[in-house]
């Protein structure tokens, strides 16, 4: 992508609210833009918003209350959903939330073969996603849930990029991983030449990955900037129950 050329916005967020139905307000006035191409880290403590705010880019918590969001510029509402679903696809924390077709080829497929594609065009859609984050041929026939973790979290993002998306969404990528797995995962993620939003706790990832991080507090943007810079500030993190990573603090 020529980076002199202004980037157009893949997700635009404005004054966005959400409350549960139990009074829990999850977000209060989120705007937030995400250029073309940009990879950006959204961080903060337990219940800041970070997965409620996700969870709106493609419709799977239904009905926005207050504010808007666009995708590509198609308001986030239920006309536009299934377009949108072309174009952003989101990794759950858990890989079992979104695995559960008999074999792994299977799951690969579920996606785009709703789409109405078949025969030789699936299969290259599958074996080309299997194949980007590196799932071995010799496992698209196992059981999906008869994986290692790691695997199970290969396949789910598999699931979604066989949709050819061009807006990756991925929350907590890296809970639960062993050290091999979240290095494979990382070099995976960096491979990608996609718009991507990932939610983490994992601000060495962040650092790695995201030339952008938002910080989310308390259902709000309280700094929004360069990764390096906002994760270096030891006030700014302790405010909000964070640490400076410790690659920053042994420099």
């Amino acid at each position: 992508m020529d980076q002199t050329q202004p980037r157009s916005p893949a997700v635009e967020i404005d004054d966005l609210h959400y409350t549960y139905g139990d009074g829990t307000s999850a977000l209060q006035g989120i705007s937030l833009e995400i250029a073309e191409g940009e990879a950006v880290c959204l961080i903060g403590p337990n219940g800041a918003g970070k997965s409620t705010l996700l969870m709106h880019l493609n419709g799977t918590l239904p009905g926005i209350q207050g504010g808007r969001v666009k995708i590509w510029g198609r308001a986030a509402e239920k006309k536009n959903l299934r377009e949108i679903r072309r174009q952003l696809g989101i990794v759950f924390q858990d890989p079992d939330d979104q695995l559960f077709s008999p074999t792994v080829a299977e799951d690969v497929a579920f996606g785009p073969h709703n789409q109405g594609v078949e025969g030789a065009e699936l299969e290259r859609k599958v074996a080309l996603a299997l194949s980007r984050v590196g799932v071995a041929p010799e496992l698209r026939d196992r059981i999906s849930h008869h994986l290692s973790f790691g695997e199970k979290k290969q396949v789910a993002v598999a699931t979604v990029l066989a949709m050819e998306v061009s807006i990756l969404v991925l929350d907590e990528p890296s809970s639960n991983l062993d050290p091999a797995a979240r290095r494979a995962l990382i070099e995976m993620l960096k491979s990608f030449n996609l718009t991507m939003l990932i939610a983490t706790h994992d601000l060495e990832l962040a650092l790695e990955i995201c030339p952008r991080t938002v910080l989310l507090d308390g259902g709000r943007v309280v700094a929004d900037g360069s990764t390096g810079e906002l994760l270096a500030d030891p006030d700014l993190m302790a405010a909000h129950r964070l640490e400076v990573p410790l690659s920053l603090r042994l420099r």
